[in-house]
């Protein structure tokens, strides 16, 4: 990289000779695979909005916190993509622009860690549907979640100008903020294993009353095998369980969508995880920052594509609204009419 510089922006500098031929083939290849995804993130996650707001029996308290993880999609592909895109193929040919620098590190600084922390939330709120669904119903309500991520994207917007304030650095942020996200992977892997066991657990539970009741009642007054509390058992069903047995069922749904959500998500982190890790050992050497960082952000900003496409193709109540917004000759496709 040639030494020159033009301007000091904020915390960094900007170059102003044109940088070797591996960065400008890395950044245009780059921008236009982050182009493309970008028109799939803004289109699917404005559509999972739209479809949010306008149904009132969609604005669940779990759907709440999709909204939340669907702006912050929808604001990568809207402006983080293009900025950096512009920021990549303005500094490889050497006319950086600091003003594209300063947008597109606020929103990448503010997006990834509203993401990751929204991820959190939604694997303790899995967990509370799921373990405590009498409390769960009783205690949590919409407004309590819209007033809970207002005060959480207030405070991570007031942390994401940090480094701006030479406070930490870009670095150090990302660090933190995949910090944040190993928690949060085992935040998800310890309520999803104790979820797992207490669906197990109802799942048994009712194969042997379907097994109880398929005996008839004869053979159970004769048999030394079935003790009286088994009969009691398989001639009764608690009324908490039928009533609660839709519930389970949605929320168990809900739960493996966000299964699919989160496992994305760490897949598409993984990279610049890896890369943020070499760079703390090896330091800033020209194959990380210039070559493997621009890819492992695109990858990165890529699930915010897969993320509408997940809660589509798994969340029947939002797949449905979603498609009758579309042409009536699409929904003929989907067999809507």
């Amino acid at each position: 990289m040639a030494n020159g510089t033009i301007q000091q922006c904020l915390f960094s500098t900007l170059h102003s000779s044109n940088h070797e031929i591996g960065i400008q083939v890395t950044a245009i290849a780059t921008t236009v695979i982050g182009s493309i995804s970008s028109i799939g993130s803004i289109l699917g996650n404005a559509l999972v909005l739209f479809v949010l707001f306008k149904h009132e029996r969609l604005r669940t308290p779990s759907n709440v916190l999709l909204g939340s993880l669907c702006l912050t999609d929808f604001l990568t592909g809207f402006i983080v993509v293009p900025t950096v895109s512009i920021r990549r193929i303005t500094e490889a040919y050497g006319s950086g622009i600091c003003i594209i620098r300063i947008v597109c590190a606020y929103f990448s600084y503010l997006t990834v860690i509203v993401s990751v922390v929204t991820i959190g939330l939604i694997s303790i709120d899995r967990y509370y549907a799921i373990m405590m669904p009498f409390r769960y119903q009783r205690n949590i309500s919409t407004t309590k979640y819209f007033i809970l991520l207002a005060i959480v994207w207030l405070l991570l917007a007031m942390y994401s100008l940090l480094p701006f304030l030479n406070i930490i650095s870009g670095s150090k942020f990302f660090i933190i903020a995949c910090s944040f996200l190993a928690v949060n992977i085992v935040i998800f892997v310890i309520c999803y294993i104790k979820i797992s066991k207490v669906v197990n657990s109802h799942k048994m539970r009712l194969h042997r009353r379907r097994n109880i009741s398929a005996v008839s009642p004869e053979v159970m007054k004769n048999s030394p095998f079935f003790s009286r509390r088994s009969r009691l058992f398989s001639t009764r069903t608690p009324d908490s369980d039928q009533s609660q047995s839709p519930y389970r069922m949605s929320e168990r749904q809900k739960t493996n969508t966000v299964v699919m959500v989160v496992v994305t998500t760490i897949f598409c982190y993984g990279p610049l995880m890896i890369i943020y890790t070499l760079r703390g050992i090896m330091g800033d050497t020209f194959e990380l920052v210039y070559i493997a960082d621009p890819w492992a952000d695109l990858i990165m900003y890529f699930n915010s594509t897969l993320n509408p496409v997940i809660y589509c193709l798994r969340a029947k109540d939002i797949r449905d609204a979603a498609l009758r917004i579309l042409p009536v000759k699409i929904r003929k496709v989907f067999q809507l009419d």
